[in-house]
């Protein structure tokens, strides 16, 4: 009796090991596109909208001196997860995707020395007045 249960046991245990397994393939290997609206949880009023119709542009929109300011600029896609932005606030900016199990995703861009995390909030871009049109 013992050895069946521990049969049992064996095969649930190599079950759940190929399903978890699996899981995590297909999570690594899912293709992302950059797209929607992402948030930086650390600065509240900062946020960046990508739009994939027709050429890859974004906006930025972030706090400068208690007012709303908006940045436009265009990304590129360099390989899988990482993208370039280019516009008057990022120079080149280096970004890397990410997804954390089960529905966080998003993206790190360097400036400088220091890393910031965007979330995604939707993947439908957004757009605000802001007291600036187009760039700085």
């Amino acid at each position: 009796m013992k050895y069946k249960y521990a049969l049992i046991a064996c095969v649930v245990i190599v079950l759940a090991v190929l399903f978890v397994r699996q899981v995590a393939h297909d999570y690594e290997n899912y293709d992302f596109k950059l797209e929607g609206t992402y948030s930086n949880n650390e600065q509240t009023f900062d946020w960046i909208s990508f739009n994939n119709d027709g050429p890859n542009t974004f906006r930025l929109y972030h706090m400068v001196e208690g007012s709303q300011k908006e940045d436009r600029g265009t990304f590129k896609k360099v390989s899988d997860r990482k993208y370039i932005l280019s516009s008057t606030y990022y120079h080149h900016a280096e970004v890397v995707c990410f997804e954390k199990f089960p529905n966080t995703v998003g993206f790190t861009i360097t400036l400088g020395k220091a890393k910031v995390d965007f979330i995604q909030h939707s993947t439908t871009p957004t757009q605000i007045e802001t007291s600036s049109s187009g760039n700085e």
